[in-house]
């Protein structure tokens, strides 16, 4: 596996792009996916909570990056992080229980963080346009979020014969 650390350490500046370089595909996939939705996230959903997380994806990217550099053989597996899921059957019973319970924690976080604020001060306020439309925006990708979690935690908790007698 001897790499150049160098070229791996301007690689790592990028999540990810390190490991691509190492020939780890699926680390390097899973750390640019999970740091760009984390990103996604923050800006789309007004969720600037999740910021805290790009800091500790960043370096954790290019510390496992050179450190899977000076070893001899580095397997391409998983991620920690995502050891829990089952990547051969992504809609398995147990990934779609996660996958739900995530995005009604999302949805709820973005009504929190980016609906009642603009709700509380258009009643305080004036009626503004771009916040009405800035406000709709976001409820509707909340409950969105809400809708498909619940959907998908349905699906892995019910059984199909069981789901289709209620």
């Amino acid at each position: 596996m001897k790499k150049n650390k160098f070229l791996t350490f301007l690689f790592s500046l990028c999540p990810g792009v390190g490991h691509l370089y190492l020939a780890l595909f699926k680390q390097g996939v899973e750390l640019m996916i999970l740091f760009f939705g984390v990103i996604s996230l923050t800006f789309t959903l007004e969720i600037t909570q999740l910021g805290f997380l790009l800091p500790i994806i960043w370096f954790y990217s290019m510390f496992d990056a050179l450190n899977k550099c000076s070893m001899d053989y580095a397997e391409d597996s998983h991620l920690e992080l995502f050891q829990f899921m089952d990547f051969d059957n992504i809609f398995s019973k147990s990934n779609t229980k996660y996958i739900g319970i995530g995005l009604v924690v999302l949805g709820v976080l973005s009504i929190i963080n980016g609906l009642l604020p603009s709700v509380l001060r258009m009643f305080f306020a004036n009626l503004d346009t771009y916040l009405f439309m800035k406000t709709f925006r976001t409820a509707l990708l909340s409950l969105i979020l809400i809708f498909a979690g619940i959907k998908l935690f349905k699906k892995a908790i019910y059984p199909t014969e069981k789901r289709d007698a209620l």
